[in-house]
């Protein structure tokens, strides 16, 4: 597992819980480090990882979790591509890639419109 897909993982979290690297930083690092850290430029030790999980409301063993969750998916999709690949089914490849599609965008519509509501409640 590289720094980056640690990163990655935790940038995805923070993002779908509406959080800003500001409010992911709090006052156990910088925001710049946060950013480097989600982009795999920087390691991070065990005590600000603990630090920034606390700022998303995370603890160590649900965000364990996530990574491990997200292996899994990952490896079962690619376990999926190679042997649709291998048996020469690129039908059904289409067919993986356009609800690949369409789940990114439902996935990413709902976060827009739960932010919107979130910004409109605050306002009033």
């Amino acid at each position: 597992m590289t720094k980056r897909y640690v990163g990655e993982i935790f940038q995805e979290i923070r993002k779908n819980r509406g959080l800003t690297i500001t409010e992911a930083a709090g006052k156990a690092v910088d925001r710049s480090f946060i950013s480097k850290f989600e982009n795999g430029q920087t390691d991070i030790s065990l005590t600000k990882l603990i630090q920034i999980l606390h700022n998303i409301g995370l603890t160590l063993s649900e965000f364990s979790e996530e990574i491990t969750q997200n292996e899994n998916n990952l490896e079962m999709f690619l376990t999926r591509v190679g042997t649709l690949f291998h048996s020469r089914n690129f039908e059904s490849l289409k067919e993986m890639q356009l609800s690949q599609k369409i789940h990114w965008q439902q996935t990413h519509n709902k976060i827009y419109k739960v932010n919107f509501i979130l910004m409109v409640d605050c306002k009033n």
